[in-house]
């Protein structure tokens, strides 16, 4: 549940307090950050990047292949 006077910006917090935010408005939020570091409206990255990407899916398919082979997998570089 968020408290929007609990926060220190406005743009994180799309609703009157008390209301529950989803996916769908992590998901804006996100892509409002790209979007203005896109058009040059900011040079604040607060969003994920391609390693960040990268990175979730070698742990997920180290993950994967831990339940798979039944043994532990080091997750790659």
């Amino acid at each position: 549940m968020d408290e929007p006077s609990l926060l220190s910006s406005r743009e994180y917090s799309l609703y009157p307090g008390g209301h529950n935010e989803g996916w769908g408005d992590a998901q804006r939020i996100m892509f409002t950050h790209i979007f203005q570091a896109l058009h040059g409206d900011s040079d604040d990255i607060d969003y994920p990047s391609f390693r960040d990407g990268l990175r979730a899916m070698q742990f997920e398919e180290a993950v994967y292949r831990s339940s798979r082979e039944g043994k532990w997998i080091e997750v790659s570089k």
